[in-house]
């Protein structure tokens, strides 16, 4: 019997067989007709098994088709080139072109995107405009408790605006509201104030431009009349000035007359404000510091006293009281009523206050001030609290011993009891009357006077007040002669509603008697 082959894969076949055992390829009977023919039969409706799922089930019967065996080749070439023209159905779907992607979700990004952005350039426009970063500025400078710094340029590059140093600034115009006003309304038309300029200076983010406030550093010339004086500003060491700062001008402190060598040295840039320094040394063994305040002004020095001066002068006072001066005991008041200190070193703004004891307490007078309460005589009286002070006590004794000059002219003295705390009555009243009507009925004394000085007050007690005062008695004599008797007293004046009114004259003490 001759042999058969697949007419698919050229692969030799069994006799009787239906289905090619390489490829699977479905085999004629004899009985069946030719495809195409008008008297084939209908068939049952068998699933049939394509070639290419078999060779995935087979992994050797795959190879084997794609390398097939020597069989006859004038059947095998043409079945396969037949089978590899007729696509099955699943290399059809692999031909099949992918759906493309959309695009919606790109475009709708892009547009959201150009929404921000046209939105974010118009809020930035206007926060960042010309008259908005002015008003920022404006409510910077005007509270120390903003940072004023971002809103500052110096013209002088070295300087770098900080907000520790803007503070002097705005320290400047949180006192001076009407000027930082001007400063703003100027600023609205004009770039220039002064001083001042408001310039633009780079950009926000690159595109929006920035305005800050320019101006001119301010400087400052310390002068003092010491060498060796050390200088800080707000707690910071500025400057030591040495000899080679000595001066050719002279010195005047603002209580003395007396011209000194004058120390002077440059310190700046700042920012333009309000500054305080601090300046301390030792002059004649004392350790002594000064304080100023100064407003620098932009563009310009402004020259800035620490002097530490020395000065002889004399503190008055009750007799036992103890004298501070810049905080630092400087001595005791002795029997006359004052203390004088030589070359004490002092400076304007140096207090000078007392301690005294009375009644089992400790008093403290008020706080004088070198600079305000020196009198042209160099002398200083701190006062206390409720009591007279000297020069009203002063007043009110020579009133005293005035009117009772009178006495003798005339028996009314109502006027002088007036002068008396519970009036006629006061024992001193009447002790003073006594002795005025003995001189008047004295027949040897011509004319007679009294003058009454106080030399110091300090407090006696709640609204009382210890009045040492000097008489000065003279007496002119039928004879000619003149006799001068100088008494001290330590006398007692209460405050008696809106009044001073004596208490007690005190005792005499002879302190002087002179015959001529």
């Amino acid at each position: 019997m001759a042999s058969k082959f697949c007419p698919n894969c050229g692969h030799e076949l069994k006799p009787g067989a239906r289905f090619c055992p390489n490829c699977g390829y479905r085999l004629r009977t004899a009985t069946e007709p030719a495809p195409g023919s008008a008297s084939q039969a209908p068939e049952s409706k068998v699933p049939e098994q394509r070639p290419t799922e078999v060779a995935s089930a087979n992994p050797v019967a795959s190879t084997r088709s794609s390398q097939p065996s020597a069989a006859p080749q004038s059947t095998a070439p043409a079945a396969k080139q037949a089978a590899d023209e007729a696509p099955t159905p699943a290399r059809a779907q692999r031909r099949q072109r992918p759906q493309g992607k959309s695009r919606k979700p790109l475009w709708i990004g892009v547009g959201v995107a150009a929404v921000v952005l046209i939105g974010g350039y118009a809020v930035g426009s206007s926060y960042y405009s010309r008259q908005n970063q002015l008003n920022r500025a404006i409510s910077a400078l005007s509270s120390t408790k903003e940072d004023a710094s971002p809103y500052l340029v110096s013209a002088n590059t070295s300087l770098k605006v900080t907000k520790d140093n803007a503070k002097p600034l705005q320290r400047y115009f949180t006192g001076h509201a009407s000027e930082l006003s001007s400063l703003k309304q100027t600023f609205l038309t004009s770039d220039t104030y002064g001083n001042y300029r408001y310039v633009r200076s780079g950009s926000h983010w690159l595109i929006f431009p920035r305005y800050q406030i320019s101006f001119e550093p301010a400087y400052a010339e310390l002068m003092t009349n010491h060498e060796g004086v050390t200088v800080k500003m707000g707690g910071k060491q500025v400057a030591t000035l040495s000899a080679n700062d000595q001066s050719s001008r002279s010195y005047y402190s603002s209580f003395s007359n007396d011209a000194q060598t004058a120390y002077t040295h440059k310190v700046g840039p700042y920012v333009p404000g309000d500054y305080s320094f601090t300046a301390s040394g030792t002059v004649s063994g004392h350790k002594i510091t000064a304080k100023a305040n100064a407003t620098l002004t932009p563009g310009s020095t402004t020259t800035v006293d620490v002097g530490l001066s020395t000065l002889t002068f004399t503190v008055v006072g009750p007799s036992g009281a103890t004298v501070y001066v810049g905080g630092d005991k400087a001595g005791t008041i002795g029997d006359s009523g004052s203390l004088e200190l030589k070359d004490y070193p002092v400076s304007g703004n140096t207090s000078v206050y007392l301690t005294v004891n009375a009644s089992g307490k400790t008093y403290e007078s008020k706080h004088a001030t070198i600079g305000k309460d020196l009198d042209y005589d160099n002398q200083i009286a701190p006062t206390f609290t409720g009591m007279i002070s000297k020069d009203d006590a002063d007043t009110l004794m020579k009133d005293v011993y005035s009117e009772a000059l009178t006495v003798r002219d005339s028996t009314d003295d109502s006027t002088l009891a007036d002068y008396f705390k519970d009036g006629a009555s006061n024992e001193y009243y009447q002790q003073l009357i006594k002795m005025a009507n003995g001189h008047s009925g004295n027949d040897s004394i011509d004319s007679y006077d009294y003058e009454a000085r106080v030399n110091s007050v300090a407090p006696a007690g709640d609204n009382q007040t210890t009045v040492n005062y000097d008489v000065t008695y003279t007496f002119d004599f039928e004879d000619g002669s003149t006799k001068t008797q100088v008494f001290r007293y330590n006398g007692t004046i209460v405050k008696d509603g809106s009044d001073y009114k004596v208490v007690s004259l005190g005792d005499a003490k002879k302190v002087s008697e002179k015959t001529e």
